[in-house]
């Protein structure tokens, strides 16, 4: 049952992060570089936003998974994981960042805030859900 618990919740912080921060990064891009005005940007980092964050989403699964199996629960349990949470999404940008800077510039500072910002509202999101898991 944890398993399914974990990776219940996992997929949908992974969506819901992964649409807030394709669609806001699109849309920015769109409105603030020419050269991205053609409407394309939207598909574009949606593609970008789920493929660069899934292995940090894979990572944060595992964790997820571990701490279920190990007893947390509550605020504990959300804690560590927004907490991991964040710490996976730095690691997923940054390389995201290093091999898009050449295409977006210095705009890969504010895609990674987006980034950050898609990962607390995803998790903040489903908090409810986490802090009700029992054992």
């Amino acid at each position: 049952m944890k398993f399914f618990q974990s990776l219940l919740f996992t997929g949908i912080i992974w969506v819901v992060a992964g649409l807030i921060n394709g669609i806001a990064c699109g849309l920015y891009l769109a409105a603030c570089c020419e050269s991205f005005a053609d409407g394309s940007t939207i598909p574009l980092s949606l593609t970008f936003s789920f493929v660069f964050s899934a292995p940090g989403i894979f990572i944060f699964w595992l964790i997820f998974y571990f701490k279920l199996k190990t007893g947390a629960e509550g605020q504990f349990l959300f804690r560590s994981l927004l907490n991991s949470a964040l710490g996976c999404t730095l690691v997923s940008a940054l390389p995201g960042g290093v091999i898009l800077s050449g295409l977006f510039g210095l705009h890969v500072l504010v895609i990674g805030l987006f980034s950050l910002l898609a990962t607390l509202c995803s998790v903040f999101l489903v908090r409810t859900g986490i802090i009700g898991l029992h054992q």
